[in-house]
């Protein structure tokens, strides 16, 4: 084959694609084992201990293909965690976290919810700071009306 050709193929080569099932499974126990720990406060959650500069976590996936080629992606590791529990992400829709910390690291699976982007959207109401009527205080102040629930301070989330 071309090496031109094969290299502008590689370019367009998904991870799903090109990685085994087994790659994948080895590569996400390696992840949370070696890149993770709980995080404090609530909810606690398992988080990255490194993260892009959005915020979200990542995970490293490479694949050799012979004659000095090599590819590398960096997937969120939820997309690796559906793909190998067989879960599919219809077109119209992306991961959702239900504990608002997404962009803080979070890598829970536990944690996340498959839903359109409009919706995700609208999880990150359930989240805000909001100075409260009855106390003045900044708190979540919403009930969250969102199927599966957000994961939030039920102490703090009393006032609609």
């Amino acid at each position: 084959m071309d090496l031109n050709l094969m290299t502008k193929d590689l370019k367009f080569l998904h991870w799903s694609e090109a990685c085994s099932i087994e790659y994948l499974k080895e590569r996400l126990n390696y992840y949370y084992h070696n890149n993770t720990h709980m995080s404090s406060g609530y909810p606690r959650c398992l988080t990255a201990n490194g993260s892009r500069k959005d915020g979200y976590a990542q995970i490293k996936l490479s694949k050799s293909f012979g004659r000095g080629l090599r590819k590398t992606w960096s997937p969120r590791p939820w997309q690796v965690e559906s793909f190998v529990r067989g879960i599919e992400v219809p077109p119209e829709c992306e991961h959702s976290h239900l504990c608002g910390k997404g962009k803080q690291g979070c890598v829970d699976f536990n944690h996340i919810c498959i839903e359109s982007h409009e919706a995700n959207l609208d999880r990150d109401r359930c989240h805000e700071m909001t100075g409260c009527p009855g106390c003045s205080l900044y708190h979540p102040v919403r009930v969250c009306t969102h199927i599966p629930r957000c994961i939030q301070d039920n102490k703090a989330n009393t006032t609609q």
